[in-house]
C-alpha cells in the first residue's frame, strides 16, 4: 500500500477506527476477563459456536415470523466456522456490535449534515447509550445486532429519495419535475435502491422481531411525508418493494419453515402474559425519555436519572432536538423521525401511568401488542430517534454561527453536556451488572461424554427446571433465565418455561407436574413414574447449580410455610436420594451426578410404589378425566377461563390463571392444564361468549374445601356449595341453558380457596 493509498484509506475511514478504539477503551473491562455471559436472557454458547448453527436449523426455532431474520443467527454461526471459542468470540462480537453502530450512524448523518465532527459525536453517543449498555447487560443479543444495523438500513433506504434530501443534492441527482411523472416511475423505484441489501439489513434488524415492527412503523409513517400525492404514491412503490424484497432473500428460510412446520409459538394478548404483570414491572417515564427504562438495571438508572446534572444535560439534548424541526434540508426524516416517536410513546410504560387507558386498549383489543410484553423495546426506535434529531439540531445551530471561536465554545458546551447518554460507562465496569462466567470443566466432560454416547441419554431432567439459574457461588443478586447449559449438551430434556412471559403449551404443565413432584419430600415411586410417563430416562442433578425461582415469582410472599419450604429447597442431591425407582449411574467432578430409572415401569413396592397404571388412575381419581375424555362423542364449547383472567398474576389478589399459581398445591400441578384460582373474597372473573344454542353447562371445580362459588350466564345464575373432605377435581353439571348470541358470563369466589379447570358447554343433542 502506497502512502497515498494509505491517506485515502485514514480520510474515509479514519471514524471507523476512532470508534473501534473507543469500544476497546469502554469494554476492557470485559476483555480482560475469562468464560462466557451467564445472566438475564444470554444464551450464548458456552462449549463451542456451533451452537448457532443447530440453533438456525432447529424446528422449534421456526416459524413464518421468525424466518425473517435467520440471517443474524448464520451470522453469528461465522465464528463457529472460523473455530473461534464462544469466550473470544463474545469480545469481538461486542467490539463489532459498538463499532458498527457508531459508524453506521456516523455514515448516515455525515451524508445529510455539513459538521463531520457533530456527525463523529453522535456516533459515539449513539453506540454507547443506555439502551445499548442495558442490552449488553441483559443479553438481547439480537437487539444488538439490529441496534447496529439500524442506521445502515435508514442511510440506505432514504440514501437517494429527493422526499429526504436537501433540494441542492436533488438538483446534483438529476432528478427535474418532468421526471416526476407516473410514466417510468416504477421503473425508477425499482433501480434507485439496492433492495437486497435493504432486505439483507432488514433481515438483521428482524431479528429481534420486536425492534423489526418498530423499522415497519417509522418506514410506514415515512410514506404520507411528501410535497404531493405522486410521492406519496412513489413512497408507497418504495416501500412494497423493499416488502418484496424481504420476502425474496428470506425465501429459503419460508420454505424449510413450510416443510417442517410452524413450530415457533407466537405470542398473543390471551396466551403470553397478564396486564397485571406488565403493569408490575417497575416503569419510569423519565427513564424511558433517556433510554434507560429496565427492572434489571433500575438500581442504577433510576437514580441517576434525578442527578441534577443528568437532567440539564438530557435538557439541553432535548432542545436541540427540536431545533431540528427547523433544518429544511433535512426535515422529511426529521418529521418521520418525530412523528414515530409520538406515537409509540404512549405504549412505552405499559399499562401504567398516564398513558395506561391507551396501552389497555390496544392490548385487549389488539393482541398482536403482547409481543412487547416488556414495553422496553419501544425504546429501540427512540434512541434512534432522539440521537438522531439531536445531530441534526447541533448541525442547525453551528450553521448559524459565524463566529469560529463561538462555534468551538458552543460546540465544546453541547458536547460536554450530551456525554450524560454514555455516562454509565465511566466507571469502565458496567455498573458492577455484567462479568463473564467462567464453566467448570466437568461440564464439558459432561457434554463430550453425552455427545460420544448418543443412545445414554434419550431425554434428560434437570431438576429443578424452573430457569433463574446461577452457580451457588456467585452471590450476586441476578441469575440466568433459562437453563443455557442443557440447550448446549443439545439432547432433549424437559425445558424449564421459567418466565411468567412463557406461552402456555404442554412443554410447560410437563414440568410443572414434574418439578412438583420432585421437590415433595416424601415419595413411593410416583416420581419415577411420572418420568418414565414423560419419556425421560436420566435425571442429572448439578450440585453447584441453584435457582432463584422463588425469589422471581410469588412464592416468596406465600403466607403458606409449608408451600415457601418445599420451592425454596435447593438440596437437589438429598430430594434426589429420597426418589424411588432411581439410582445413581454416573458422576462428573465433584458436582454432576447422573440418575437412570431403574426400569420402564416401576414395580409395586412395600413402601406402596406405583406402577404407570396405578399412576395414571390416581390422576384421574384426583384430578377428573379432561374435557375432551369427559364428552368424547359430544358437541362442546369451552370457555376460555384462563385467557380471561389477565388481571392478575397471584392468586391472592384475585381470579388468576393457574400456570402462574401451580406451585400452590401439587393437586394444581397434577392437572397438567391451565385454570383459575383465587382464595379472595367477592372476586370476579368477567368475559363474553356468542354461541346459539340449547346446552347443559358443566363444571370441572376443586371440591373438598367447602368454598362457595357462582357462576352466571347471562341472566342465569348457578350457585355451586363445595363439600369438605379430600381435595379433588370433580366434574358437575350445573344445569341447562337455551343461549342467543352474546352472553356475559360472570364467575364470583364468594368464600373459600377455589379454583376451576374448565366450564363447558355441551350440546343438547
Amino acid at each position: 500500500m502506497t502512502m497515498k493509498q494509505f491517506n485515502n484509506f485514514l480520510k474515509h475511514f479514519w471514524p471507523f477506527l476512532a470508534y473501534f478504539l473507543i469500544s476497546i477503551i469502554f469494554l476492557f473491562p470485559i476483555l480482560g476477563q475469562n468464560g462466557v455471559p451467564f445472566k438475564y436472557d444470554w444464551v450464548w454458547p458456552i462449549f463451542d459456536m456451533q451452537s448457532f448453527w443447530r440453533s438456525l436449523l432447529s424446528e422449534s426455532s421456526f416459524g413464518i415470523i421468525s424466518s425473517f431474520g435467520k440471517y443474524a443467527t448464520a451470522l453469528l454461526g461465522i465464528f463457529g466456522v472460523l473455530k473461534i471459542s464462544p469466550t473470544l468470540s463474545i469480545k469481538i462480537f461486542l467490539l463489532l456490535v459498538h463499532t458498527f453502530s457508531a459508524f453506521g450512524f456516523y455514515l448516515l448523518l455525515s451524508n445529510r449534515i455539513k459538521s463531520r465532527l457533530v456527525a463523529f459525536l453522535a456516533g459515539i453517543l449513539y453506540a454507547f447509550s443506555p439502551y445499548i449498555f442495558i442490552r449488553t447487560i441483559v443479553g438481547f443479543t439480537y437487539s444488538l445486532i439490529a441496534y447496529a444495523a439500524l442506521p445502515f438500513f435508514v442511510d440506505r433506504y432514504f440514501s437517494r429519495h429527493p422526499e429526504f434530501l436537501p433540494r441542492r443534492a436533488v438538483g446534483e441527482m438529476g432528478i427535474s419535475g418532468s421526471q416526476q411523472s407516473m410514466t417510468g416511475m416504477l421503473k425508477r423505484v425499482q433501480h434507485d435502491r439496492p433492495y437486497i441489501i435493504l432486505a439483507f439489513l432488514f433481515s438483521l434488524i428482524f431479528s429481534q422481531i420486536q425492534a423489526g415492527l418498530l423499522l415497519l412503523i417509522f418506514l410506514i409513517v415515512s410514506i404520507p411525508i411528501a410535497r404531493s400525492w405522486k410521492t406519496v404514491f412513489k413512497n408507497f412503490l418504495q416501500f412494497i418493494f423493499l416488502l418484496l424484497s424481504i420476502v425474496v432473500i428470506n425465501l429459503p428460510w419460508i420454505i424449510f419453515s413450510l416443510i417442517k412446520g410452524n413450530s415457533a409459538i407466537s405470542a398473543s394478548g390471551s396466551q403470553a402474559t397478564t396486564l397485571g404483570y406488565i403493569g408490575y414491572l417497575p416503569h419510569s417515564f423519565r427513564n424511558v425519555l433517556m433510554f434507560s427504562d429496565h427492572i434489571i438495571t433500575r438500581d442504577f438508572f433510576y437514580p441517576f436519572a434525578h442527578n441534577n446534572w443528568v437532567v440539564a444535560g438530557y435538557l439541553i439534548v432535548y432542545l436541540l432536538a427540536v431545533f431540528a424541526l427547523l433544518a429544511r434540508k433535512n426535515r422529511k426524516l426529521v418529521l418521520t423521525s418525530f412523528i414515530s416517536s409520538l406515537l409509540i410513546l404512549p405504549f412505552t410504560i405499559g399499562p401504567t401511568g398516564k398513558f395506561a387507558a391507551i396501552f389497555t386498549f390496544f392490548y385487549n383489543h389488539l393482541p398482536q401488542l403482547a409481543v412487547f410484553r416488556e414495553t422496553y423495546h419501544f425504546q429501540f426506535l427512540l434512541a434512534f430517534n432522539l440521537i438522531f434529531l439531536f445531530a441534526v439540531g447541533f448541525s442547525q445551530i453551528l450553521s448559524w454561527l459565524k463566529n469560529r471561536v463561538l462555534k468551538i465554545i458552543i460546540f465544546a458546551v453541547i458536547a460536554l453536556s450530551s456525554s450524560v447518554i454514555i455516562a454509565p460507562y465511566f466507571d469502565f465496569n458496567y455498573r458492577g451488572y455484567f462479568r463473564l462466567q467462567e464453566i467448570p470443566e466437568s461440564y464439558s466432560q459432561l457434554n463430550n461424554y453425552l455427545k460420544e454416547n448418543k443412545d445414554y441419554c434419550k431425554k434428560i431432567y434437570y431438576p429443578p427446571s424452573l430457569g433463574f439459574l446461577h452457580f451457588s457461588n456467585d452471590n450476586s443478586f441476578d441469575a440466568l433465565n433459562s437453563d443455557n447449559i442443557a440447550w448446549e449438551i443439545g439432547v432433549p430434556y424437559v425445558t424449564e418455561s421459567a418466565s411468567i412471559l412463557s406461552v402456555v403449551n404442554d412443554t410447560y404443565f410437563e414440568r410443572n407436574y414434574l418439578t412438583s413432584l420432585f421437590l415433595e419430600q416424601y415419595d413411593d415411586g410416583e416420581f419415577a413414574s411420572a418420568l418414565s410417563e414423560s419419556n425421560v430416562d436420566c435425571l442429572i442433578i448439578r450440585d453447584d447449580l441453584a435457582t432463584k425461582y422463588f425469589r422471581t415469582t410469588n412464592v416468596w410472599r406465600d403466607p403458606d410455610l409449608k408451600v415457601k419450604q418445599k420451592w425454596e429447597n435447593q438440596d437437589m442431591l438429598a430430594l434426589a436420594e429420597g426418589k424411588v425407582g432411581i439410582q445413581l449411574d454416573k458422576k462428573f467432578g465433584g458436582n454432576i451426578y447422573i440418575y437412570k430409572i431403574q426400569n420402564a415401569k416401576i414395580p409395586a413396592s412395600p413402601a406402596g410404589g406405583k406402577n404407570q397404571n396405578d399412576n395414571l388412575k390416581i390422576q384421574n381419581d384426583l384430578v377428573g378425566k379432561t374435557a375432551t375424555e369427559q364428552f368424547s362423542n359430544k358437541t362442546i364449547q369451552q370457555l376460555p377461563l384462563s385467557n380471561w383472567a389477565n388481571q392478575n398474576d397471584w392468586y391472592v389478589n384475585g381470579w388468576a390463571r393457574g400456570r402462574y399459581n401451580f406451585w400452590k398445591d401439587l393437586l394444581f400441578a397434577r392437572l397438567k392444564q391451565d385454570f383459575i384460582v383465587t382464595n379472595k373474597p367477592d372476586s370476579v372473573l368477567s368475559g363474553k361468549i356468542d354461541y346459539n344454542r340449547s346446552c347443559e353447562v358443566w363444571v370441572r371445580v376443586l371440591d373438598g374445601n367447602g368454598g362457595q362459588v357462582s357462576i352466571s350466564l347471562g341472566l342465569t345464575t348457578y350457585n355451586l356449595q363445595l363439600t369438605t373432605g379430600n381435595e379433588k377435581f370433580v366434574w358437575k353439571k350445573l344445569g341447562d341453558i337455551e343461549l342467543s348470541g352474546k352472553t356475559d358470563v360472570e364467575i364470583k369466589n364468594i368464600t373459600g380457596e377455589n379454583a376451576i379447570a374448565d366450564l363447558v358447554l355441551v350440546k343438547k343433542e
